[in-house]
This record gives structure tokens, sequence and C-alpha cells, in this order.
């Protein structure tokens, strides 16, 4: 089967006009890149996948210019067959050719995405033994070109618990699942606007809790999550409501090309032997809890 390909949007090819072209592109969406709209993509016959038409995209190009890519065709390429066992992530990847002034579509393994230029289009799941496509799950990559607010998740949280780690605590609130975009800063915020003691051992005057951030892959149990930032809260006194933020900036690297991460929120208490709630019923209206995550661009570098 043909690789579809086509041209790049304002991209001629040849060197001086088209440079120009995709450095106006750059400087019009200030670096960032990704879909326009959610492509639409199917499973045909056999392994074949198909890529309908009217999605578009910019891509990077590596040189500190952007192109247009997208077609209003309909495009089949082939998937791959499955492994021997157990599963294997693959991607529907568009990569570019700028001096040629082209795009081309292929089906690669995530891992060689990673560092690669170019745009994610799809993520797909194969199973063992896979030989058709429609025995494979196909997730579409959302589009983030103009998304700035990438989830809002609102909950309102007031079981009790006696957890006095990160790991340990049994509330958990969780993001939408974020795809990462390397050289994109990310900043995740998460608020409980009435933590709650509700005791500590005898003898004590005060107790420390924390409000953390962490992240695990999309699909990985709540167990593997990694601790990334937390802030304190000083309890002083039980039977009385403490507000509590916590926020995290993280810029993705090459090594997050393709990869899709959940970010998740939790409140405990350090100290052993007590009782508290993440949230605690106030009479305020809306959630007690709130975590958004946002896509802050790109931009320099300004230190290490």
């Amino acid at each position: 089967m043909t690789t579809p390909s086509g041209k790049l949007a304002w991209g001629q090819s040849g060197v001086y006009d088209a440079i120009d072209d995709r450095g106006v592109i750059a400087a019009v969406t200030r670096g960032r890149t990704g879909l326009v709209a959610s492509p639409t993509v199917t499973a045909l016959s056999g392994l074949q996948i198909q890529l309908s038409g009217g999605w578009a995209g910019v891509v990077a190009c590596g040189d500190s210019t952007s192109a247009v890519v997208g077609s209003q065709l309909d495009l089949a390429l082939n998937g791959n067959a499955g492994p021997a066992s157990g599963t294997r992530t693959d991607v529907l990847w568009c990569d570019v050719q700028p001096d040629s002034g082209t795009w081309s579509l292929s089906v690669i393994t995530q891992s060689a995405a990673a560092g690669r230029t170019g745009l994610l289009l799809a993520t797909i799941t194969v199973p063992a033994n896979a030989t058709l496509a429609s025995q494979m799950t196909i997730v579409p990559a959302p589009a983030g070109l103009e998304r700035r607010l990438l989830s809002w998740n609102e909950f309102s949280t007031v079981t009790s618990h006696t957890g006095n780690t990160f790991a340990s605590t049994g509330n958990n609130f969780d993001s939408s699942p974020i795809p990462m975009t390397p050289g994109v800063v990310y900043r995740v915020r998460f608020r409980s606007n009435s933590t709650w003691v509700n005791n500590w051992p005898s003898g004590v005057g005060g107790a420390e809790g924390r409000i953390g951030i962490g992240w695990r892959t999309a699909g990985q149990p709540v167990s593997s999550a990694l601790l990334v930032r937390s802030e304190p809260i000083a309890w002083t006194a039980t039977g009385f409501s403490f507000p509590a933020n916590v926020e995290f900036i993280y810029r993705a690297g090459a090594g997050d090309l393709g990869t899709f991460k959940v970010y998740n929120a939790k409140v405990w208490m350090t100290l052993a032997n007590g009782s508290y709630k993440p949230g605690n019923v106030t009479g305020d209206p809306g959630p007690l809890q709130l975590m958004t995550v946002e896509d802050l661009g790109t931009g320099p570098v300004m230190g290490t």
C-alpha cells in the first residue's frame, strides 16, 4: 500500500520562500504545535486503518519553524500485527519533510516516536496475535493547538482517612488523561477549600497535613503514581476547616512524546494515629476540591 502523504500548506519546496512561510506559521501560532481538530480514525478490513478527511494540525519542523499538515481526503494505511504475547502500544504518526515540502503518515511503535519531530494523530493498543485492525483499540489524539484548559475535575469528598504518606492515604483525585507534547509547559493546580482534622493523639498541640500532586502513565493503577509536588497544611486545631493549595509546573521532555499522563492529587497527615478529612462540608456552594491542568504553551528555557 502507498504511504499516505501530502504537501505542507504554506511550505513550498525549495529553501528561501518555504522557510519564510514556515517562520510565519511559527510566529502566528507562537511556537505552539498540535491538532486543530481531533481526527476520526477507524478500522477497515485486515490491518488497514482509515484516517478520515478533515484533519489538520501544526507541526514543528525542527528548525524553529512550523508547518501546517492535513488532508480533506480519506486516507488508508496499514497497522502492524500484534506481538506474540502481551500488548504493544503503537501510534499513528505524521512526519514532515520540510526540504521537499511534504508530510507522510505511518504506524510506528510508541518508543520510536520518542524525540521524533512530527505530530501524534492516534494511539493504538495492539493485543497479542492481533491480525485485524478491528481487534485493536484506537484512540484519536485530542485537539490541543488552541486548548489552554486541558482538564477540569470537581470533587466533594468528605470521607475520613488515617494514611500518613502520599502512597498510603486512601483519598485520590484524578485529572483526565493529558497528552504530553515535548517543550510544552503544563500547570497543575489542586485546591481543597476545607481540609479537616477529626482527632490526633493526646498531648499533641498540632499536626502537619500535606496536599500533593503525583502523576502516572494513563492506564496504570493509582499505586504506581509518583509524588511530584506537595505543600504543608498547618493544622493547629481539630474541628476547624483549613484551606490548602498546591501547584506543579512542568516542561515536558523528549521522552514524553506520544504518552498520556494522569495527574492525581491527595491530602494526608504526616502524624501517625490521627484521623482527617480531605474536605468537610462548610455550607459554601460549589465543590470542595478542584483540580485543573493547563497548557501554558512553549517559551525559552530561563534556567535549569
